[in-house]
C-alpha cells in the first residue's frame, strides 16, 4: 500500500514539475515569436499576408523575401496547398471583397476603385471569367434591393 501512495505522489511530483517547466518556458518566450497553430502550413503566413492586402499589388519578389521560400517552389507549394498560385489567389480575394460590395449596392465604379482594379472594364472582365456574370447582373440579382422586396430586377 505504502509502495502505491509513494509511486502516485512520485508522478504527481513530476506533473507538477511538467507544468512549473511550461510556465517557465512561456514566461521567456518573447512576444515577437510567431505562434504556429497545429493546423497551420509553413505557407500560412503567406496566404495571411494576401488576404491581409487584397486590393495592394503584390510582387513575387515580395512574396519570396516574406516566405524565404525561392519563387518556384513557393508557386508550386501555395498552389498545391491552395488550389491556385499566389497572384490568383489575391485576384479571388479581390474579387471575393468586389461581390460583397456589389450585393451591398455600391456603384461599380466604387467597388473597382476600392478593390485595386485598374478600372470599371478590368472589374468587368475579372469578374466575368471568374464568376460566369458582369458584376452589373450580380449587383441587380444578389443586391440588397433583392433582398428588401425578394424580387429579382
Amino acid at each position: 500500500l505504502f509502495t502505491k501512495l509513494e509511486a502516485r505522489m512520485r508522478l504527481i511530483d513530476v506533473t507538477r514539475g511538467i507544468e512549473k517547466l511550461l510556465e517557465r518556458l512561456a514566461a521567456e518566450r518573447t512576444p515577437s515569436e510567431t505562434v504556429r497553430l497545429p493546423f497551420a502550413t509553413p505557407l500560412t503566413p503567406v496566404r495571411d499576408y494576401l488576404r491581409a492586402r487584397p486590393t495592394m499589388s503584390t510582387t513575387v519578389d515580395d512574396l519570396e523575401r516574406f516566405s524565404g521560400l525561392t519563387r518556384f517552389h513557393l508557386a508550386r507549394v501555395f498552389r498545391r496547398e491552395f488550389g491556385l498560385p499566389p497572384r490568383a489567389y489575391q485576384m479571388r480575394q479581390r474579387l471575393a471583397r468586389a461581390s460583397r460590395l456589389l450585393a451591398l449596392g455600391t456603384p461599380t465604379s466604387e467597388v473597382s476603385y476600392r478593390c485595386g482594379f485598374a478600372d470599371q472594364s478590368h472589374l468587368t472582365r475579372s469578374f466575368r471569367e471568374a464568376y460566369g456574370i458582369t458584376p452589373h447582373r450580380w449587383s441587380s440579382t444578389f443586391g440588397a434591393s433583392h433582398r428588401i422586396t425578394g424580387i429579382a430586377k
